[in-house]
């Protein structure tokens, strides 16, 4: 291949994928706004209620910059992690199996040697991002700029130990551990909790990716202090890394059985793959949309099936 045709395949392939974010946009937001979902989270955050009789609490640190999207977080997540809903809390727990997995390969990306572009080094802030905003806007543009650097520059294998180590236990820790705490309801019912206690357990869960990011960098800092003096081998780091992405794809897998099992197993016609997975296609869901964008305008309420159609928007976007 040619020094010119290798310059302009990384370009190529980053456009693509910077066009796959802005299509996620579209099919996120875009929908989110057309059908009410984005009027009623910020209804529901200014009347401090998510209608028939929840509040919503809207004061967790006193700094308004950092409640208000914390609120919108919590109001967006609430229906589909406490029980309500259990065809679409099978949904986020399938979707949120194979997110989750993502931080393993920012991370090993991030633990690399020798220099890297700082968005690299800075693997938290795609994480943010993808809380924020979604995993099928933040990952096609973390790729962009991975695809970039990888293509034009010769990359090096992860070689500190400890770094590699640090890599399993912190997405055990930051990642897997909030999505089960914060989705207890799915197992223990919608009474198992009350309405606020779970919503301070939902807005602990939303900075997740700095948790991944503090217990990583203080077990990687705890290893280099206790094995000060020690030489290792560039294959340890290597067994690591190999075991990190089997857990990723172990724990992917398993919410993706769990999930078609209690799918396949259900008498309940809430849980079908069709009203799950592919009812936004419909014209039923359309009619539904409809429906909901009329009662947005009117109470300051967040519905769970509304949540489904975005949801399920989120998961066509993020499979891409």
């Amino acid at each position: 291949m040619s020094a010119s045709s290798a310059s302009v395949t990384p370009n190529i392939t980053s456009d693509n994928r910077i066009s796959l974010a802005v299509l996620a946009t579209i099919l996120l937001w875009g929908v989110s706004l057309c059908n009410g979902t984005v009027k009623a989270l910020f209804l529901s955050v200014w009347h401090g209620s998510l209608g028939e009789g929840v509040p919503l609490k809207t004061n967790y640190t006193g700094i308004p910059l950092v409640d208000l999207p914390t609120a919108l977080l919590v109001a967006f997540f609430f229906y589909g992690t406490n029980g309500h809903d259990q065809g679409y809390q099978l949904f986020l727990l399938d979707t949120y199996s194979t997110l989750q997995s993502a931080f393993v390969w920012l991370y090993v990306e991030s633990a690399r040697s020798g220099n890297k572009p700082k968005w690299i080094q800075s693997p938290v802030v795609f994480g943010l991002v993808w809380q924020c905003f979604g995993a099928a806007i933040s990952l096609p543009l973390y790729y962009a700029i991975h695809l970039q650097w990888f293509m034009r520059s010769k990359t090096t294998p992860v070689s500190d130990l400890n770094t590699a180590r640090a890599i399993p236990a912190s997405f055990v820790l930051g990642a897997i551990a909030p999505v089960v705490v914060g989705m207890l309801p799915t197992w223990l019912g919608p009474r198992s909790r009350a309405a606020i206690h779970h919503q301070d357990i939902l807005a602990a869960w939303q900075p997740d990716p700095v948790w991944v990011s503090w217990i990583f960098t203080t077990l990687a800092s705890l290893g280099s202090w206790a094995t000060a003096g020690t030489t290792s081998c560039a294959e340890d780091s290597y067994q690591w890394i190999r075991g990190s992405y089997l857990l990723a794809a172990t724990s992917s897998a398993a919410g993706h059985l769990y999930v078609i099992e209690r799918i396949l197993t259900s008498n309940d016609e809430s849980l079908s793959i069709i009203r799950m997975y592919v009812s936004f296609l419909g014209l039923r869901a359309c009619r539904s949309l409809r429906h909901i964008s009329a009662r947005a305008v009117a109470i300051p309420t967040v519905r769970p099936h509304n949540h489904r159609a975005i949801e399920l928007v989120l998961g066509l976007s993020a499979r891409l």
